[in-house]
């Protein structure tokens, strides 16, 4: 069961349509004012999350592509020569 709110264009998360049908103000704080920002919240940081892995794999391939230590990033072509010889 999916207990998400969904906005249209044009809503206002600080209303809300009473039981007779019309639209009155929210008294904050209300659960709805909350569940509408942590559900902002949670989306923004689920795209961090996929940025910084995405960060990360191109961080790890350009030391490795460079010849960097891959556990500190030190070094460089003399780093993979030096402990390979």
């Amino acid at each position: 069961m999916n207990t998400s709110l969904q906005l249209n264009a044009g809503d206002d998360p600080h209303t809300h349509i009473n039981g007779k049908g019309r639209e009155e103000p929210l008294h904050w704080p209300s659960s709805r004012y909350f569940q509408i920002h942590f559900e902002q919240i949670h989306l923004a940081m689920a795209e961090m999350r996929q940025e910084l892995e995405l960060l990360r794999r191109e961080l790890a391939d350009t030391r490795r592509r460079a010849g960097a230590c891959p556990r500190c990033g030190r070094g460089g072509t003399s780093y993979t020569s030096r402990n390979l010889s």
